[in-house]
């Protein structure tokens, strides 16, 4: 409970209307949580290439951890050329 000398730091309507507009802004040209979706993907995918490379070759982790770079770039890539065929769609 309060006191007569404390501030009231609870949280107003408009902070939350800020809080609200800024989660529904746009990140390079997707929503943001489709950008959070790419994000987490790219993060399974190279765990997966990691632990496929480990146990199916028999590299050493430090190695296998380099080369799930490939496959995460390439999915960034891939992304990129999505999001810039439906940004020239919106516009045209």
């Amino acid at each position: 409970m309060l006191s007569k000398n404390e501030p009231d730091e609870t949280p107003t309507r408009t902070e939350f209307q800020a809080a609200y507009f800024a989660g529904k802004q746009a990140v390079l040209g997707l929503p943001r949580w489709g950008f959070y979706l790419l994000i987490i993907l790219a993060v399974v995918v190279g765990d997966v290439v990691e632990k496929s490379l480990v146990s199916r070759y028999s590299l050493p982790e430090p190695e296998a951890f380099l080369l799930s770079f490939i496959p995460v770039i390439l999915l960034g890539l891939l992304t990129e050329v999505v999001i810039r065929r439906l940004s020239r769609r919106e516009i045209h």
